[in-house]
């Protein structure tokens, strides 16, 4: 695939989303970060990023509903051990709360267990340690800025070690099991921002 065709698929899900098309925006995304010519290229991430924050956000917008295609698209991410690890964290956070929102409490505890565990470990060889030194793009408060992906490996990495504390203080004993989301679609805990 090309740029062309990331910036192509990048364009029509800001314009969908301008429209109010949110489906068709994460679409759009999803087929971006699908035609990136490189998963290492500056920009593949954001492109994950904006996929995966429609669907962290359901729960804010009740136009939108994460569907089976959503899932699985994260699981295939989350399980691929050739993936990038911080794709694999962000597709993690995403599966977590989403299996949240769905009162799916012991898949909600099991991918952010899993999640940290894989973000715990040390790059398994020099070659993977430079990559994630390598720079992402990411949009912050409209802007464009460049972070090297290790940082924001741990960003997510601390996002998913939040919620499953969060979720093990909150349901831990219980016999029912009702979700607690925030507006930004994260587990109940203390105020925090996520990444």
């Amino acid at each position: 695939m090309s740029l062309f065709e990331v910036t192509k698929h990048q364009q029509a899900a800001a314009t969908f989303w301008g429209q109010g098309k949110h489906r068709e925006a994460a679409n759009e995304y999803w087929e971006a970060f699908k035609a990136s010519p490189s998963l290492t290229h500056e920009l593949c991430y954001d492109t994950l990023h904006g996929y995966t924050s429609m669907l962290r956000k359901e729960q804010t917008n009740p136009d939108f509903v994460v569907n089976d295609n959503d899932m699985n698209n994260m699981r295939k991410i989350f399980e691929d051990k050739h993936e990038l690890r911080l794709f694999r964290l962000e597709a993690a956070l995403t599966l977590g709360i989403n299996h949240y929102s769905r009162s799916e409490r012991h898949k909600c505890e099991d991918v952010f267990d899993r999640a940290v565990t894989i973000g715990e470990r040390k790059p398994k060889n020099a070659k993977q340690e430079k990559v994630e030194q390598k720079q992402m793009g990411l949009i912050i408060e409209g802007k464009q800025q460049m972070k090297p992906m290790k940082e924001i490996m741990e960003d997510v990495l601390k996002d998913c070690k939040d919620n499953l504390i969060a979720l093990n203080r909150n349901t831990k004993g219980s016999i029912t099991f009702e979700p607690e989301l925030m507006p930004d679609g994260t587990i109940r805990q203390p105020a925090r921002k996520t990444h």
